[in-house]
């Protein structure tokens, strides 16, 4: 998969869900006033056990351009695997390691990029940002802008592994779209006799 495509893939995981939590920011200050905490909490832990693994899901089931992505689950009544979709289960094993290894990357980058800004950017525009951030819901849509910046940035760099890796009960495999379309003829029943 070539950088295009994984930059491509990575939009189609990430923009979905910066655009619920603009949604949810914006109509949860407007509703609320005072402390939203334990909404934006409540949010944040929907947010990865459940949005986040059906937009991965999604993601994996349209592919790209050039790609599909198939889901091989092993079969017990042969020795090869066949094709299955993903279950929220598994799609929450996918997102788990995007989320832990983006953010791991996103921290190593985190002083390095505070000392360049801190050196470059002028006094008056450091006290903007701060007042800026000071009002809650400024700083939440501030925090998701980061969010999907980093995303852009990393997860690309993380989709290689994503098809490496041997998850429990399925595996990842990258095929071109005119391979995919002759795979689809074969199903599950008829893969012994088509082989």
């Amino acid at each position: 998969m070539n950088v295009r495509e994984r930059v491509a893939l990575t939009w189609s995981m990430t923009w979905p869900l910066l655009a619920i939590d603009v949604l949810w920011t914006i109509l949860l200050h407007a509703a609320v006033e005072g402390d939203t905490n334990t909404a934006e909490s409540i949010f944040q832990a929907v947010s990865f056990f459940v949005l986040g693994p059906m937009i991965v899901r999604r993601a994996i089931r349209r592919g790209t351009t050039e790609h599909s992505i198939a889901v091989l689950k092993p079969n017990p009544q042969s020795s090869g695997p066949y094709e299955s979709s993903l279950t929220i289960g598994d799609a929450l094993s996918l997102f788990w390691l995007l989320a832990w290894r983006s953010l791991i990357l996103m921290l190593l980058a985190l002083v390095p990029l505070s000392l360049i800004l801190k050196s470059i950017v002028p006094a008056g525009l450091n006290a903007w940002v701060h007042a800026l951030a000071a009002a809650p819901v400024s700083n939440a849509l501030g925090l998701t802008a980061v969010d999907g910046i980093t995303n852009m940035l990393f997860v690309p760099f993380l989709i290689p592994s994503m098809f490496r890796k041997r998850y429990r009960g399925f595996t990842l495999a990258l095929r071109a779209r005119s391979d995919a379309n002759q795979m689809k003829s074969v199903s599950p029943k008829h893969s012994k006799r088509n082989l």
